[in-house]
């Protein structure tokens, strides 16, 4: 952490400025900018994290979804050919 001077000026000026954003600037952002001079938000990155697990689980989803509705897959010719030639066995 930087010296508490540093961390209370730093603060003081963020005092009256306008601009707060959830995932940009929001008070974990504001907390380790005063304190180690770079914004960070754990949460942030833990959120997004989330998402975007989830979103790959649900396309993984949707693709089984699709080709358990598509049916059984059309035989090739040489599947057809092979189920011939053991039944004439």
């Amino acid at each position: 952490p930087l010296p508490v001077e540093i961390i209370l000026d730093r603060a003081r000026r963020a005092l009256n400025q306008e601009g707060y954003n959830l995932v940009y600037s929001n008070c974990e952002h504001f907390a380790t900018e005063c304190r180690y001079g770079q914004p960070n938000s754990r949460q942030v990155q833990v959120a997004a994290g989330a998402s975007a697990a989830v979103g790959i689980l649900m396309a993984a989803t949707m693709v089984c979804t699709a080709l358990v509705l598509s049916g059984p897959a059309e035989k090739t010719d040489e599947e057809k050919n092979s189920k011939a030639i053991q039944t004439k066995k």
